[in-house]
């Protein structure tokens, strides 16, 4: 996402690894980790243009598929493959990119962008 929080491109991929937590009693609501296997990404992470680089923010949604046999349970989702989760908004604090092969590993520590009014 750009500053004004309008989409740039998807980064779409299979997670091998992460979380997602919540607590009411921190000021920064909502944090994340992840690392994930994507294809096609950059990996000079100290390139402010960079799409994965620190600041940057992220929608973050989490996809469950849609077996066939809900298809015929849900058929408002029928034509679906995925039904996404909105989780909400967050800040890159420390990316990280590996290669291995063809495959490139994305890992990402995200905070709740209130955290950009807190510091």
């Amino acid at each position: 996402m750009d500053w004004y929080e309008n989409p740039i491109q998807d980064i779409q991929g299979k997670v091998l690894t992460g979380n997602v937590n919540l607590s009411g009693s921190s000021s920064v609501r909502r944090t994340a980790n992840l690392t994930l296997v994507a294809d096609g990404i950059i990996n000079d992470l100290s390139n402010v243009d960079n799409l994965i680089s620190i600041n940057k923010k992220v929608y973050l949604q989490i996809g469950y598929k849609n077996l066939s046999h809900l298809k015929n349970e849900f058929p408002r989702y029928a034509d679906l493959d995925y039904i996404w989760f909105p989780l909400g908004t967050y800040v890159i604090i420390s990316p990280s990119i590996s290669h291995s092969g063809a495959d490139v590993t994305i890992s990402v520590t995200l905070r709740d962008k209130m955290v950009l009014l807190n510091g």
